[in-house]
């Protein structure tokens, strides 16, 4: 009997030996950049040689676990979240530079983030405040090699992640299909980001149905589950006193039921203490992966039951690294899919790219472009072969809310506290009206200015930089006139007229036109000393004007140059007129530029140009005097200063607050009451907000001259 038992007990080790090693899933949480704490228990995992054979997550953990499973190294993933400009990703704006022309127009008309659409009669306002065009470019670009994958089980790891579907109120699980669309998908935080569109459905983040999705890595076929949970510790009763604050944790106690529910299912947790940081610190990924590997540590008498001998476990990452595929180097052909009636112009734009080697950096600059125009939300690409040959499948996703858009704004003018400005101001685009690139643009305005204007853009053809512009316009407008600070008269100027332009568009950055504009002006005056002729006269206007367009900025640029010319004649009365501004940005750091610039206008020697005067005054035209203070037919000035920023707003928020500060001279020829050389130093705070650049200054000249000043809107 004792013989029969060890003959049994001998037989069974060899096969004992045999038996297969349980299979480990991971669950990785969603929770923005909490998640990025995930990178850090990848990191410990791979330094104890335990194998990670399923992986799911949710948003962030979807992200993450994603990029991994396609065969990203935990080396690889920290040198891409290093590389990453979260203010880009996050702010969803398309950069300023890469705008076309007409756009960098609207944008210095109308500083803010705010474009809503105008269909069925009713305004309709963006899906979210950021369209996710470089989220989409991102996972475009990480999962490339993977464009046609039947089944994220072909991955080096197999995956799967969570989004909510919107239209069905319920949980989907992405298995096969686009990797970039189900990253997309599980990563879009409702009204933050645009939802995503695949296969007719709509989808958000999965994080309020299944932020921890252990039950998805156990269908997986797991033996065992390693949940990971990202705990930022007991709630701070003070963040609840506010309307925001306890939106914020009636959600997250929607969220942490389920999580709460997974974290019972699973065989393993991992607790990931975050304390102290939060959601939206993406910057400092670092720390969040420090946590992670933490977290992992304090487990490490349970997980490392599950390492394998060193041999074992570079044979696990061989056959991982096997299944990993690589991107092709060349495109035979280019596709664009999206609109029909845009994409054959799109496809002629992208038409070098086909028979050439794929530069990525290359093609994500020329869909930033096209989405730069105005008319698509966000793009993506990938591969696709057919008939033997490679190609480029680029997604354009037009815009749901418009077109036609309507910008609106609101200006405040505090440049004279006893006497604050009031101007609200949209403007209407219909695009594409009667031909590709085309356009029809009106702006309507009222309060310190009532008026109406309206140009028709018309380009000779779809490819041409000549067009012909109709426009239209008429206002009525308060004219300060100001004398030692204080206002001394103001007029109503109201005017009216009708011309044609005809010109030429140099790429995105600059702009000639001629054109004449038949014109009658009239001037009344409402209170204070007579400085202007009053009554109305005919006053025509033939022009040449060149604008360049090439700062990285509407508002406070960096780097750059900005500069105008107009030559202007009048010919009721006789004269010619022209006028130069020059403006630049030097960036001397990271944070600071040297900002400077030199304007001048001259009227050729008349003297009597009625109300088409050159004048000075204001923030950024010689501050310590108020508008109009100084009234001439002919003027210089030059600036010189510097710009540092000194605070970073929240993406959501809007950009970066800087301090200016300047140093101005001028010289005026007309202005009998200052024959000498007027000087200003102004300092001033500048937020960039989504609503528009908020500032705050003051500035001290010459003669005693001072001010202090106010506003929302623009500043020039």
């Amino acid at each position: 009997m004792i013989w029969c038992a060890l003959s049994l007990a001998l037989f069974s080790l060899p096969v004992l030996a045999q038996q297969p090693r349980p299979k480990i899933g991971l669950a990785l949480e969603g929770g923005g950049a909490l998640g990025l704490a995930h990178l850090g228990v990848l990191e410990w995992l791979e330094d104890n040689r335990i194998p990670v054979d399923f992986i799911a997550g949710t948003s962030m953990g979807g992200l993450v676990g994603g990029l991994y499973a396609g065969g990203m190294s935990t080396k690889d993933l920290r040198q891409l979240l290093q590389s990453l400009d979260w203010d880009l990703l996050l702010g969803g704006q398309v950069p300023y530079s890469f705008l076309s022309y007409r756009r960098k127009e609207d944008r210095l008309a109308y500083p803010n983030r705010l474009e809503l659409g105008l269909r069925n009669g009713s305004v309709q306002f963006p899906a979210g405040l950021n369209s996710g065009h470089h989220l989409n470019l991102l996972f475009s670009r990480t999962t490339l090699a993977y464009s046609e994958m039947k089944s994220f089980d072909d991955l080096p790891i197999p995956f799967r992640c969570v989004a909510t579907e919107m239209i069905g109120a319920k949980e989907t699980v992405f298995d096969s299909g686009s990797l970039a669309d189900a990253l997309r998908a599980t990563m879009s935080m409702p009204a933050v980001f645009q939802p995503a569109e695949a296969g007719g459905n709509i989808y958000t983040d999965g994080g309020t149905l299944n932020n921890l999705p252990v039950d998805v890595v156990r269908r997986m076929g797991a033996d065992i589950v390693i949940a990971v949970h990202l705990s930022t510790g007991p709630v701070d009763p003070k963040q609840l006193r506010t309307l925001l604050g306890v939106l914020g944790r009636t959600v997250s106690i929607v969220i942490s039921t389920n999580e709460l529910r997974n974290m019972q299912l699973a065989d393993l947790v991992i607790v990931a203490d975050l304390k102290g940081l939060a959601s939206a610190d993406y910057h400092r990924y670092a720390e969040f992966a420090e946590r992670g590997r933490a977290g992992a540590g304090k487990k490490k008498n349970l997980l490392t039951r599950f390492a394998l001998p060193a041999e074992d476990y570079q044979k696990h990452l061989a056959a991982r690294d096997i299944r990993k595929r690589h991107t092709p180097t060349q495109v035979a052909f280019v596709e664009v899919e999206g609109n029909p009636k845009l994409d054959a112009a799109l496809e002629r734009r992208l038409a070098r790219l086909a028979g050439a080697a794929v530069s990525v950096p290359a093609l994500e600059k020329e869909l930033t472009r096209a989405v730069g125009q105005g008319r698509f939300d966000h793009m993506g690409y990938r591969f696709l072969t057919r008939n033997g040959a490679t190609g480029l499948l680029v997604s354009a996703h037009e815009k749901v809310h418009g077109p036609p858009f309507f910008l609106p704004a609101v200006e405040v003018d505090g440049k004279d506290q006893a006497n604050v400005g009031f101007l609200f101001l949209s403007r209407f685009t219909f695009l594409d009206l009667g031909g590709y690139r085309s356009e029809l643009r009106t702006d309507v305005s009222f309060g310190s200015r009532y008026g109406i204007a309206t140009e028709y853009y018309r380009p000779f053809s779809e490819q041409s930089p000549l067009f012909l512009a109709p426009r239209a316009y008429t206002q009525d407008a308060k004219l300060e006139v100001y004398s030692g600070g204080s206002r001394a008269a103001e007029y109503r100027l109201r005017e009216y007229g009708a011309g044609l332009d005809i010109g030429a568009t140099f790429s995105r950055y600059a702009e000639l036109r001629a054109g004449y504009m038949a014109a009658h002006v009239s001037a009344r005056r409402r209170i204070g000393e007579p400085y202007l002729d009053e009554g109305g006269v005919r006053s025509d206007v033939a022009s040449l004007r060149f604008n360049y367009e090439g700062q990285d900025d509407a508002v406070a640029a960096r780097r750059g140059i900005r500069a105008s010319s107009s030559l202007r004649f009048y010919p009721q009365h006789g004269f010619w007129q022209q006028e130069i501004r020059y403006n630049a940005a030097l960036p001397l750091s990271p944070k600071g530029s040297l900002v400077y610039g030199l304007s001048g206008g001259t009227s050729f020697g008349e003297r009597n140009v009625g109300v088409r005067f050159f004048s000075l005054g204001g923030p950024l035209r010689l501050g310590a005097y108020g508008p109009n203070e100084l009234i001439g037919h002919a003027f210089g000035l030059v600036t010189a200063g510097y710009m540092r920023d000194v605070w970073k707003l929240p993406p959501l928020v809007g950009d970066r607050i800087s301090i200016v500060g300047l140093a101005q001279a001028a010289k005026i020829a007309g202005d009998a009451s200052h024959r000498g050389l007027p000087v200003s130093g102004t300092g001033m705070f500048v937020a960039r907000t989504w609503l528009g650049p908020v500032y705050l200054g003051a500035s001290w000249g010459d003669r005693g001259h001072r001010s202090w000043f106010f506003g929302l809107g623009r500043i020039f």
